[in-house]
């Protein structure tokens, strides 16, 4: 599933927009193979977490089609806001991870507003994860927002650090 291109020293090399689009997949499959962010995602109609990809669970940031869409939905964002050098190259990885809900769909049944149960879920996941980058990811703001007069968000940033350049393309 995950791209690679070999590089010159026959190594792997892999693309700064390749590592993006390896990074979106492989955070969407943590919250895909979740069972408490499924079941809180609350589609009564999909049996496979997996059908829930491009329909709750986006690698871009989706803005609710109308007013009136009753979904919850989580997109997923990263940014290589800075790079920079010391003894070697590296960058800096923002993930932003926005939690979608429709206002009809905030109430749960299990004691506090949807978008911010599933933000707990997605620490629970991130925080502490070595999976991306060089070093754990570190939790930088957890803030909720209104978008819109129907639906509310919880925006969950994480940054890591990783070698902006691989050993083979020095």
């Amino acid at each position: 599933m995950f791209c690679r291109t070999l590089c010159k020293g026959g190594g792997n090399f892999m693309t700064p927009s390749g590592q993006i689009k390896k990074y979106k997949q492989q955070l969407i499959s943590l919250f895909v193979n979740n069972e408490k962010i499924v079941k809180l995602i609350n589609e009564k109609d999909i049996s496979n977490p997996e059908d829930l990809i491009y329909h709750n669970f986006f690698n871009f940031i989706r803005v609710p089609e109308t007013i009136d869409e009753e979904r919850n939905y989580i997109c997923v964002k990263i940014d290589v806001p800075e790079v920079y050098t010391s003894s070697l190259f590296f960058k800096q990885i923002i993930i932003t991870i926005y939690v979608v809900s429709h206002q009809k769909q905030m109430v749960t049944e299990f004691g506090g507003a949807r978008p911010d149960l599933i933000a707990e879920q997605i620490e629970e996941i991130l925080i502490d994860y070595k999976g991306i980058g060089k070093k754990k990811l570190v939790e930088i703001s957890n803030v909720e927002k209104d978008l819109g007069d129907r639906h509310r968000c919880r925006i969950l940033k994480f940054k890591a650090e990783d070698m902006s350049k691989s050993r083979c393309a020095m």
